[in-house]
């Protein structure tokens, strides 16, 4: 069974409000999902990443800190 009056003309005029918020509302949403992504991948990025020579060259160095910290009699 269809519709009786199927005028698509005026379901156009009538629905045009409708239709342009969802589209609307599609489009804000795309570009809130975009926003969010390049937002958490510009905070995950880290601008000096450091390698693990330098890691190791700064573990080093801490660990020759420790010791120089020691009162000079017990010092070597």
């Amino acid at each position: 069974m269809s519709a009786p009056d199927t005028d698509t003309e005026t379901q156009k005029k009538r629905h045009r409000h409708a239709i342009r918020g969802i589209k609307t509302a599609i489009i804000v949403g795309a570009l809130l999902m975009i926003a969010a992504i390049v937002y958490y991948v510009l905070q995950a990025t880290d601008p000096s990443p450091e390698t693990a020579a330098e890691a190791e060259v700064r573990a080093g160095q801490k660990d020759n800190a420790a010791t120089s910290t020691a009162p000079p009699d017990l010092q070597q």
